[in-house]
């Protein structure tokens, strides 16, 4: 069916943009609930990347790129825009420039200015509504998908208020079961119902664990959350010296424009935000992967960026997973052989710095992927004869020198010369990398980051889940391994190879994209390879950050085994996809009686140490409120740290090592958490317990100030 465009006159076009802008306005100005959230998430996160989109003629794009790229520039623009508010204001002496009144004016002013240029760009706007129609077919395989956010919302309820997990483990297990059903009935699925799949997966997934408690959850979040609150609280965002976090636009900034418009609590606003704007990154590596596979294949590469633990726990780490998000938005436009350079040149530096300005790590992380791409192809460009054989006829060097230039200049300025921590880090980094050299072959030295438990440590004394998802992970390695193996040998005899035979490889490679992929793999062998760097970066951020690219690779893998067994590729891919995803979401755990999972368990590790009770709110609050904390010290355990920095915004002074050192007087408060209280125990900085009743002299001459049943306080 031919899709129905409808064009609108200059008129109606920017009667409807003002009439939204107005309603917004409205909206927040009266602080009607509801509207007020609604509106003022579209006027945020949607519009601006829209209109950009319009501006730049791409709403010819097919509607999945289109919504991914709205959103995406959106949240940039409201971020950078966001900037060049505060910044401008505080220049001239305003010095509350996140308020919610000159945000306002500021932003509607932009998109007013937006729409006409977009108006003036295009004389009249053509919307295709054909493509927003759902057959009959459409609807039913979406039924149950739409169920999926519902049941993830209700199961957390459900989850918080009795303990009981359920429903939420029903929803772990009919997830990958219509998985599976969508496999099997690959012959009669449309095409359009896998984006749609993917974004209810997607948002359901990333809300189980945003839901779980009323408080963030996490470790580094806890920071995070204390430096958006100075930041809301003051109404102004500034350098603050040697903060790594404060230099993060994407956790102080961001956040602090959304609450100002939005109104909404805090705490909610930092769990589920995020994790509904990173729901969206799936549908960038659908868009990546379907130009290689088919829509089928790039459904279940997004399945698998999916069962990533970053991507479940995508609250732990806000600014990550924008980071990331920004980044697959960047790969997807830098490796489109459909758009035009120009267009994409300025959609990769919107999305590159988008990423500088919201983690330093990731940043890095993306520049040199960027600059050893630049280096390959400009090494190949200038080794093979162009045109030779057809092996290099058509390549360009890709990202143009220019792109990797400013990329480095955007990074020096911003980290060197504006917030200056980030760039100390990064050198004191990239020194110890090269001194930790010596210790390569020291198993000890790969020590944090998730890289003992990659290599396997202690797996014969573990549970049989772990030995599980210990073999699926190095199997999923192969798959990658043989994926990328297969793309280079695509690429390298594509001269002699004819038109590929109808089935799930759609297309031979682009090198630019075999390189990239080298390059991503490369980055995670490094990571566990190397002394020290993936105990500094952390391998699941290094390994979610890859995956944008490495999807791909898995399910090719896939592909190509599948013909020497003889079976159907989904099914091979299944096998081990379903099995992973069951371990990294936790039901695997539950069904060996193994509590791990903070989100289906109210026990064990994980939850003693991330989880808040409302009593520790509390007493860091009344602490905050109560006690005299100039030059006073603190005295808790490691994880209580972070009760008092994201609940009573008390960053220093506190002391986590004294308490648990014995024979070593201290003065001060002592705060204890629920975990303390209730269980007796303390948490050292390796995570292992000790009972409280060893360190009872530290309590001795000291009385009790507060107590609630779940929390004390000692003076």
């Amino acid at each position: 069916m031919a899709e129905r465009e409808v064009g609108l006159s200059p008129v109606k076009w920017l009667g409807i943009i003002t009439a939204i802008i107005a309603l917004t306005n409205i909206a927040v100005l009266l602080d009607i609930p509801v509207l007020r959230q609604i509106f003022g998430f579209l006027f945020l996160t949607f519009a601006p990347g829209f209109l950009i989109l319009l501006i730049l003629k791409l709403n010819k794009l097919d509607l999945v790129a289109r919504f991914v790229l709205s959103v995406g520039l959106s949240v940039a623009f409201s971020m950078l825009f966001g900037l060049l508010v505060n910044s401008s204001l505080l220049a001239i002496g305003y010095t509350k420039p996140l308020s919610t009144a000159p945000l306002l004016v500021s932003f509607s002013i932009a998109l007013f200015i937006l729409a006409v240029v977009a108006y003036v760009r295009n004389k009249d706007i053509t919307l295709p509504f054909s493509s927003l129609k759902l057959t009959s077919t459409e609807k039913t395989f979406l039924v149950i998908p739409s169920l999926f956010p519902v049941l993830s919302i209700l199961g957390m309820r459900i989850m918080n208020t009795t303990n009981n997990n359920v429903l939420l483990m029903s929803l772990l297990f009919i997830i990958p079961a219509y998985i599976i059903f969508m496999c099997f009935s690959e012959d009669r699925i449309p095409q359009r119902v896998y984006p749609v799949t993917i974004l209810m997966v997607g948002v359901a997934l990333t809300l189980i664990f945003s839901l779980r408690s009323t408080h963030i959850m996490g470790a580094d979040v806890h920071r995070a959350y204390y430096f958006f609150q100075i930041t809301s609280q003051s109404l102004h965002w500034s350098v603050v010296e040697n903060s790594l976090l404060n230099a993060c636009l994407s956790i102080t900034l961001l956040p602090s424009i959304v609450q100002s418009i939005l109104n909404i609590n805090g705490e909610y606003l930092f769990k589920v935000f995020y994790s509904l704007i990173f729901a969206i990154a799936p549908l960038c590596v659908y868009s990546l992967s379907k130009r290689y596979v088919q829509e089928l294949y790039a459904f279940l590469a997004s399945v698998f960026f999916m069962s990533q633990i970053m991507f479940l726990q995508s609250a732990y780490s806000p600014r990550t997973v924008l980071a990331i998000f920004f980044f697959a938005l960047a790969m997807m436009v830098l490796l489109d052989i459909e758009l035009k350079p120009m267009h994409k040149s300025l959609l990769f530096i919107i999305f590159m710095t988008s990423v500088t300005v919201s983690h330093y790590s990731a940043t890095y992380i993306f520049f040199f992927l960027v600059l050893g791409e630049f280096l390959v192809l400009l090494i190949m460009q200038k080794t093979l004869k162009t045109g030779r054989d057809g092996v290099s006829k058509g390549y360009d060097v890709t990202p143009p020198a220019l792109i990797v230039g400013l990329f480095f200049i955007i990074i020096f300025f911003w980290y060197g010369l504006i917030t200056k921590a980030p760039f100390t880090a990064a050198a004191n980094f990239i020194k110890g990398t090269f001194v930790n050299l010596q210790e390569f072959f020291i198993f000890e030295s790969r020590a944090g980051g998730n890289v003992p438990a990659v290599l396997g440590e202690n797996i014969m004394y573990k549970g049989i889940p772990h030995k599980i998802e210990f073999v699926l992970t190095w199997i999923i390695f192969a798959f990658i391994a043989i994926g990328a193996l297969t793309m280079l040998r695509r690429v390298i005899f594509s001269h002699n190879s004819k038109r590929l035979k109808p089935g799930p490889l759609k297309a031979n490679f682009q090198l630019e994209y075999l390189v990239m992929t080298l390059l991503c793999g490369a980055l995670l062998v490094a990571m566990v390879a190397l002394p020290g760097v993936g105990a500094l970066y952390g391998t699941q951020r290094g390994y979610a950050q890859a995956s944008v690219i490495l999807s791909v690779s898995f399910v090719v893998a896939g592909i190509i085994l599948s013909k020497y067994i003889r079976v159907k590729p989904y099914l091979l891919i299944l096998l081990v996809l379903i099995p992973y995803f069951l371990c990294v979401s936790g039901p695997m755990y539950q069904i060996f009686g193994y509590p791990r999972d903070i989100t289906l368990n109210s026990e064990g590790s994980r939850y003693d140490r991330h989880y808040i009770h409302e009593q520790e709110s509390c007493s860091a609050k009344w602490l905050r409120d109560n006690a005299e904390l100039r030059n006073t010290m603190i005295y808790t355990d490691y994880v209580g740290r972070d009760r008092l920095r994201s609940q009573a915004l008390i960053l220093r002074p506190m002391d986590a090592a004294s308490l648990l050192q014995k024979d070593k007087e201290i003065g001060g408060y002592i705060y204890l958490r629920y975990y303390n209280v209730v269980n007796g125990k303390l948490l050292d900085g390796q995570g292992r317990e000790h009972d409280i009743i060893e360190f009872r002299d530290k309590f001795e001459g000291k009385n009790m100030i507060y107590s609630n049943g779940g929390s004390q306080i000692y003076r």
